[in-house]
């Protein structure tokens, strides 16, 4: 039995009509019926030819829920192998093996060979693992850095002018160095426009700077578990599953 698609020796009208023969007799196709099974089976061909496997799939299947047939079972078999659906492949393989046919021992032992194959291609499945490590702390960009501090550095100039200005409010004038106590200083409107807007800048730049940073890309590899070893220990700034391995 080769890897291309399973076609009897029989004409596509005879292969149409290659039912098991206890379950023809049991069911019997009318004719209507067995002219939709050959039109399914022989368009699953095509797109099977045409490497349109999914496609052929779908057509077998329809074929199938007709009247169950080993040509059929086989081929949708090949179609999952060539998609690399090795669990299905596996699954219809062993069904065809289980159903009434004509192949010989020798295309028996193929088929166990291939199903051998598709179960250690199973295992190897089951074995790889997808291991995402954040390896970087998130970072803050350089512009929101800068913005802060210079936003911190204005709003205490802006609330130390205006603490000064409002040091003096009450205060005597001074005129050719003496103090006149008929006129004081009348700061404090201007001391207040200085401190509020002198805090609210300096509050903008404190949450610029802690805002948290662009979450990195996370390091995505692919491994067999077996070939790796976890440990517990620190991972940044707290304590998680460190990988040991060859990659």
């Amino acid at each position: 039995m080769n890897e291309s698609l399973k076609v009897r020796c029989s004409a596509l009208v005879a292969a149409a009509c290659l039912l098991c023969v206890s379950e023809s007799l049991a069911n019997p196709l009318s004719g209507e019926m067995k002219v939709e099974f050959q039109t399914h089976y022989q368009h699953g061909e095509r797109l099977y030819l045409a490497r349109r496997y999914s496609e052929a799939i779908s057509r077998f299947q329809r074929a199938l829920s007709i009247q169950p047939d080993s040509n059929v079972i086989y081929n949708i078999a090949q179609c999952h192998k060539k998609l690399e659906h090795y669990r299905e492949a596996k699954e219809y393989f062993e069904w065809f093996l289980r159903s009434p046919s004509d192949i010989s021992e020798e295309e028996r032992h193929r088929i166990t060979v291939t199903i051998a194959e598709l179960d250690e291609n199973i295992r190897r499945e089951d074995e790889v693992k997808v291991i995402v490590v954040n390896a970087e702390q998130p970072r803050r960009p350089a512009w929101r850095i800068g913005l802060g501090i210079a936003s911190i550095a204005a709003g205490v100039s802006l609330a130390g002018l205006g603490g000064a200005y409002l040091s003096i409010n009450g205060q005597a004038v001074l005129m050719d160095g003496k103090e006149d106590f008929t006129r004081v200083y009348d700061t404090k409107a201007l001391a207040t426009g200085l401190i509020v807007p002198g805090a609210v800048v300096f509050l903008g730049g404190v949450i610029l700077l802690a805002l948290p940073g662009d979450k990195p890309k996370p390091i995505i590899h692919t491994q067999r578990i077996s070939d790796v070893s976890l440990r517990l220990g620190s991972v940044g700034t707290g304590t998680g599953l460190s990988v040991h391995g060859t990659w």
